[in-house]
């Protein structure tokens, strides 16, 4: 699955990994997080298709939400993994990531935590 290999590709670059660990869940926060820490979801996917029937291609859309004590390292952490993945191209444990696209992003301030974050979405083609 996508988002698996993405939590991988993710965990094990030592730039994102010096901010957050291990912190990287899918779908939401676990209770008492520590922070900074990352979420991360499928908002969307997408199979292709050719004249006879479906290819190996497939585009899905990923959230990442970054949240972070300070709104200076909730960007700063968001600048990381967007220089990381914006605009690859190659190999993510074994898929092959045709290309990753940044679509866009923006900044919040949770009510109840004062928490800040970033929520930013991406548009990754890839073969199965």
């Amino acid at each position: 699955m996508i988002e698996e290999v993405f939590r991988n590709y993710l965990i094990n670059d030592p730039g994102i990994t010096s901010y957050v660990a291990q912190r990287i869940y899918p779908l939401r926060l676990p209770q008492n997080p520590t922070y900074p820490s990352i979420t991360y979801q499928v908002i969307s996917e997408v199979t292709t298709y050719h004249m006879t029937a479906e290819n190996s291609i497939r585009e899905c859309r990923i959230q990442i939400d970054i949240y972070a004590e300070s709104y200076a390292e909730s960007k700063t952490i968001w600048r990381t993994i967007h220089n990381v993945i914006s605009g690859f191209r190659g190999v993510w444990d074994t898929t092959n990531i045709q290309g990753v696209f940044g679509i866009s992003s923006q900044d919040f301030e949770e009510e109840e935590t004062k928490i800040f974050r970033v929520s930013a979405d991406y548009y990754i083609t890839y073969e199965v």
